[in-house]
């Protein structure tokens, strides 16, 4: 549905609003939303027969907002009407996804430290989603104890799963930043560093290099390209500096074949990583 999504609005909508709404038909994905994703695929091929532009998007943006309001009441969250159509996303990420996130230890602080329901919704968002708390703050109007409580709980049992280290608690950017990477990535791409997050390797604790090797077995079954973003995503969860990730990964690339052409694939599959991890090391410097 996406691409359908994306091939009609491209000469419709600015770039940027046609990401948001591609966010959230790729939610309705994930979440098995049917009935929604049924209802644009009728309004699309209507449009084709009748020429309606701004009556499609007219009609997506309310399927999405009714789609948004059944998962608010699921999850027994109510969210302001006038809320934009991103930020709403944002919560629907929160409620729906967080578990498949990496939850920075100081997550549970904010669950034992008083804060209001509608604070930790909106630190969540920030935190998953990048939209900022100050954006999402005034549009929670309410939370049930029932969903907190949910939260709490998963939030505990990740926590308690890594178990006490030597260690700091992790920066929170940085498991930020590693999730913003599985969220834009994929969490089959990453797979392998997801796998090392659930089994209680801490986010920036431990070296690239015990972490590839600890996968070299599996990394070697996998296609190049695969490998590669596999690759990428545990010198991302590792200890390296962000401003070395490039480069590390290009010398573990490097290592992993001898073949050139190979090689190349690897790197031009590296490219959109690459590329995202530029604003990082921006805010890191």
């Amino acid at each position: 549905m996406q691409y359908i999504i994306d091939s009609v609005l491209t000469p419709l909508v600015p770039e940027e609003r046609k990401e948001v709404i591609l966010k959230c038909v790729a939610s309705l994905e994930a979440l098995e939303y049917n009935d929604a994703l049924d209802e644009m695929q009728q309004v699309v091929e209507m449009t084709d027969t009748m020429g309606d532009n701004q009556m499609m998007i007219s009609r997506l943006d309310d399927i999405i907002w009714n789609a948004h309001e059944t998962i608010f009441k699921r999850h027994e969250i109510t969210v302001s009407a006038e809320a934009s159509q991103e930020v709403r996303q944002s919560i629907v990420d929160v409620v729906s996804n967080f578990d498949k996130y990496i939850i920075p230890d100081q997550l549970l602080m904010l669950f034992e430290g008083g804060f209001m329901a509608e604070e930790i919704i909106a630190q969540m968002c920030q935190l998953f989603t990048g939209i900022p708390m100050d954006e999402v703050w005034p549009e929670v109007k309410d939370v049930s104890h029932r969903l907190m409580l949910g939260m709490k709980e998963e939030i505990e049992r990740q926590v308690r799963y890594r178990g006490v280290e030597d260690a700091d608690p992790v920066p929170v950017m940085r498991v930020k930043m590693v999730n913003d990477f599985i969220r834009a990535l994929g969490r089959d791409t990453l797979s392998m560093a997801i796998e090392m997050a659930n089994a209680g390797v801490r986010v920036g604790v431990r070296t690239a290099s015990s972490l590839v090797q600890q996968s070299v077995e599996a990394l070697d079954k996998k296609e190049a390209e695969h490998a590669a973003m596999e690759l990428f995503g545990l010198v991302v969860l590792s200890d390296t500096p962000v401003d070395k990730i490039e480069k590390q990964v290009r010398d573990y690339v490097t290592d992993f074949t001898d073949d050139n052409h190979k090689s190349r694939r690897m790197l031009d599959t590296l490219k959109v990583p690459f590329e995202m991890l530029k604003r990082y090391i921006d805010e890191n410097s």
